[in-house]
């Protein structure tokens, strides 16, 4: 084979995971309404992001995720950049936390996304409070936490892992 094309079909693969990453991002913006008074919408990135930061951080720098931030930011009505920060926040304490978590069995593993889930989503409701002056609704927020850290053994499943 072409040593060029090679080369171009290495950097194509190296988009992969970002070009999965921008569909997690706009799955968030399915209608979804399982509260009648409010439009859920359910963080899948975040577990993508996880399972990246832990299992394959070289497939998805942080430039990758603040970009996937960013993304969302502009289809969202967050302030611009809120989105961008959580999620490199949350790539980088889970890259952080690699080394201690990489080998645990499924079921620790869970509960440590969903201990990580629960501060990068308080971190996320103090700064749209700051932003906005409103806190997010409680039962907005349970559900979404809940049915998020719901939807994360069936990501693993289909990862393999």
């Amino acid at each position: 084979m072409n040593a060029q094309v090679v080369f171009w079909l290495k950097k194509i693969n190296l988009l992969i995971p970002f070009l999965w990453g921008v569909f997690c991002v706009l799955l968030n913006y399915l209608p979804c309404s399982f509260l009648p008074a409010y439009h859920q919408s359910f963080p899948i990135v975040l577990i993508f992001i996880f399972y990246f930061s832990v299992f394959a951080p070289h497939h998805l720098g942080i430039l990758a995720v603040f970009l996937l931030g960013l993304i969302d930011d502009f289809l969202s009505t967050a302030p611009f950049g809120m989105h961008a920060f959580i999620f490199s926040l949350f790539f980088f304490v889970s890259n952080l936390i690699r080394t201690y978590i990489f080998r645990l069995p499924f079921l620790q593993l869970w509960v440590v996304f969903a201990v990580l889930f629960l501060l990068i989503d308080i971190v996320w409701s103090w700064l749209f409070k700051m932003a906005s002056g409103m806190w997010v609704s409680a039962s907005f927020w349970f559900v979404q936490y809940l049915i998020v850290c719901l939807i994360y053994p069936f990501f693993m499943w289909l990862t393999g892992h």
